[in-house]
């Protein structure tokens, strides 16, 4: 109990700092907690297969994690306020109206541009995912779609980045101008995302939009949004189990677990993250931080924090990501800490992403709340992206990293004015 605890700190710990029903972002965590760590430890044996050594400096880390991460978080929600540029968020300077108009505008450039990426990104690779020959290998990339993929990998993952971006904005422009465009390219956004087999990226920004419309609807909406989100996750990562077993020929054979179990399978966190520890324990080699910034370097370097995972977990350097189909281990910060610089390594990254977050949380909380549903959906679009990403500042990516850029064309909007100088004469 103490280990699923201390995991729903990482994951659902801004409720500490921002306890409301506009917050969005833990409530889809909060769903996802339940499969991930509550039912994996307290309705399976999956700890029993572990020896007890393993556990011993596994669960400790954790919590002494845990403990510093809600340090980290009350500290940083009483750090003042500071002004990063001379630009007023758009949500905050603008008039509704004008907002609305601003918002529209980017939103549906940026909404056709995605949707015709995807489309050409599919076009030039040849395939599908969904409609694959292997389904599950196209879904990661890997294998024989790997070579196609490069060729319009800038293109493909910004398209998806900005799909997971504007989504919501989408969501809530229909919702409070009732424009059928809106909800046209959004859904057409969303078929094409899921396309991609991607249950994140589809999932998420599906999840963010309908939130803030169900939440400011009021608390029994905000109860129903809730309830059904949490069966969704559940009933999704239980059909994970049973997808793999119809997609992929090596799982056919499997036998049948326990309910219980195959809702775990689909959020298999607990079991890959104690198997990345054996095989490091086995051979302890440290990071000192490269993984921190590996993600920003593309096609499979050594140091991406996914692909540096995989390789640790399969005890081989040397890995060849293509006969892997996964698209990463998702570790808790204090793992990434200790793997980097050990014990201190892990306290410091666990307070840093503490601060992160509860300076986040506040800015969130004053941000996006009742009242302009178009201000809170930018604001947390915001959130969603730049703050998250120094949240995980152990993982950045160079995708997300293009993400903080598009929610910028929604929160700032600059304009160039040319002055003019008068001469002596």
């Amino acid at each position: 109990m103490m280990l699923a605890l201390a995991l729903s700190v990482f994951t659902i710990g801004s409720y500490l700092v921002w306890p409301s029903r506009w917050n969005i972002p833990a409530h889809f965590q909060l769903a996802f907690v339940i499969p991930a760590y509550v039912i994996p430890v307290l309705m399976t044996n999956a700890l029993s297969q572990y020896p007890r050594d393993l556990l011993a400096l596994f669960v400790p880390l954790l919590e002494v994690g845990a403990g510093f991460y809600i340090v980290g978080m009350v500290c940083g929600s009483a750090l003042p306020r500071m002004k990063l540029t001379r630009w007023p968020f758009t949500f905050t300077s603008l008039s509704e109206p004008e907002l609305i108009a601003f918002a529209s505008r980017q939103a549906i450039w940026l909404g056709l541009f995605s949707i015709l990426g995807m489309v050409v990104s599919f076009r030039v690779m040849g395939f599908v995912p969904m409609f694959a020959a292997d389904p599950m290998v196209a879904k990661y990339l890997r294998g024989s779609y790997q070579d196609s993929y490069r060729n319009v990998a800038v293109l493909l993952r910004s398209s998806e980045q900005i799909i997971f971006l504007t989504v919501p904005i989408m969501a809530v422009l229909y919702y409070v101008t009732r424009r059928k465009l809106f909800a046209l390219i959004g859904v057409l956004q969303l078929a094409l995302q899921a396309l991609t087999l991607s249950r994140g990226l589809f999932g998420a920004p599906l999840v963010t939009g309908l939130g803030l419309i169900a939440v400011s609807r009021g608390y029994k909406a905000f109860i129903m949004y809730l309830t059904l989100l949490v069966f969704a996750v559940v009933a999704a990562s239980a059909s994970t189990y049973y997808a793999a077993r119809l997609l992929l020929p090596e799982f056919a054979q499997i036998e049948q677990g326990t309910v219980w179990e195959n809702i775990a399978s689909g959020a298999p966190d607990i079991p890959q993250t104690l198997d990345f520890m054996a095989a490091f324990e086995r051979r302890p080699q440290w990071t000192y931080g490269r993984t921190f910034v590996g993600g920003l370097i593309p096609f499979h370097y050594r140091w991406n924090p996914d692909i540096w995972s995989l390789a640790v977990e399969a005890s081989d350097e040397d890995l060849d990501i293509n006969t892997v189909i996964s698209g990463g281990l998702r570790l808790p910060p204090p793992v990434m800490g200790y793997t980097a610089f050990g014990w201190p390594g892990a306290i410091i990254v666990c307070l840093l992403s503490g601060l992160a977050t509860g300076y986040g949380a506040v800015f969130a909380r004053r941000y996006v709340g009742p009242g302009s549903l178009v201000s809170s959906v930018i604001a947390l679009s915001l959130y969603n992206t730049a703050v998250l990403q120094f949240v995980e500042f152990y993982s950045i990516s160079i995708y997300t990293v293009f993400t903080i850029f598009v929610a910028f064309m929604f929160a700032y909007r600059v304009e160039v004015r040319s002055s003019a100088r008068t001469s002596g004469d």
